[in-house]
């Protein structure tokens, strides 16, 4: 390869480079945004006991490992010991993409009625549609007696 040949190809990967980045991160913004207001819809249900509605349009792997009961029995027994969420910080977040689309994880500092907890959503984004593939809650106050 000559270098002007060589200069050239440097030249077009530099171009896609300049054209793909600012499309991923937009990308990534749309998806991270759409997680977000999924994470309030999802605090809805669970405030309205609505266990099933969250299982039902959750993520394949997500339903492959809970039932609806076995779900709404975890969550009535975060809701007994942690009383009903009443705000979050802004969450840490980060967007993976892949050809399926995208896999977004938001963590929040959260406060419940009785207490502090980190909860991390996982959501899968394709077509800018979010649906649930994993929710972990962590505070002291599951753990102690």
């Amino acid at each position: 390869m000559t270098m002007t040949r060589g200069r050239k190809v440097l030249g077009v990967v530099a171009a896609v480079i300049v054209v793909a980045i600012p499309l991923i991160a937009s990308s990534c913004g749309r998806a991270r945004e759409a997680a977000e207001a999924a994470s309030q819809e999802f605090r809805t249900r669970i405030t309205r006991g609505a266990y099933g509605e969250i299982v039902r349009s959750a993520a394949p792997e997500f339903q492959n490992v809970t039932t609806e009961g076995d779900f709404a029995a975890a969550m009535e027994g975060v809701k007994a010991r942690l009383g009903v969420w009443q705000s979050s910080e802004e969450p840490t977040w980060k967007v993976l993409a892949g050809t399926g689309g995208q896999t977004v994880t938001l963590v929040y500092d959260s406060q419940f009625e009785r207490g502090t907890a980190t909860e991390e959503f996982v959501w899968r984004v394709r077509q800018g549609r979010p649906q649930l593939a994993g929710y972990h809650v962590k505070s002291y106050a599951l753990v102690a007696q």
